[in-house]
């Protein structure tokens, strides 16, 4: 998974994991399965089945120099597995897929009004979000451009030794999280807020 399992990623498409809030505000914790991180540990040994990615798709937005800009709604969907036996070793396969729409206000005045159509905002979006965006298309909406963006989909297979202790889990691929199970949902949490859950197969 890497440090940031998300930027790595999203092509959404599971709830909506935000609705309408400035750029950087959002946690997704308002989809299925989402809610404040915590570090509480536990016994994380067992087969874990994907079910909720939360994670913020700001960034979307950054791709475009103008802090007017909103990130109007966002989604994110997860499948796969996590599985971690009691002698140390784990194993994974997970897919990401997810999208945004960002809202580009005529105030964004190096980008619009005039100089900029909504259909070259379009391709400067996709230019410079080469890496990580699929699709992008933007048309005309009231005040400015309406953008949705989708973005590439993200697979990752991986298996190793592990470690987890006092709710912080290492795994020999280099990728770390707090943890916490509770009954039998997992949930992974980084410092940015970004969190996977899991519920126990």
């Amino acid at each position: 998974m890497g440090r940031r399992w998300f930027l790595i990623v999203v092509s959404l498409a599971s709830g909506a994991c935000g609705s309408r809030t400035e750029l950087g505000e959002s946690r997704a914790l308002n989809a299925p399965g989402c809610e404040e991180p915590s570090l509480c540990g536990g016994e994380p040994f067992g087969r874990w089945q994907a079910v909720a990615a939360c994670t913020d798709l700001g960034f979307v937005g950054a791709l475009l120099p103008c802090d007017a800009i909103e990130l109007r709604a966002q989604s994110a969907s997860i499948e796969g597995f996590k599985s971690y036996s009691r002698d140390g070793l784990y194993s994974s396969r997970l897919s990401y897929s997810g999208s945004a729409r960002i809202f580009v206000p005529d105030s964004c005045s190096d980008l619009r009004p005039g100089s900029v159509s909504c259909s070259a905002l379009e391709e400067i979006l996709r230019r410079r979000g080469e890496l990580l965006l699929s699709e992008v298309v933007c048309d005309v909406s009231d005040g400015g451009c309406s953008c949705d963006a989708a973005l590439f989909p993200f697979e990752r297979e991986d298996s190793g030794t592990f470690s987890a202790r006092d709710g912080h889990l290492i795994e020999e691929s280099g990728s770390e999280a707090d943890y916490c199970v509770d009954g039998d949902t997992l949930r992974l949490s980084q410092g940015s807020g970004d969190q996977l859950v899991f519920s126990k197969d």
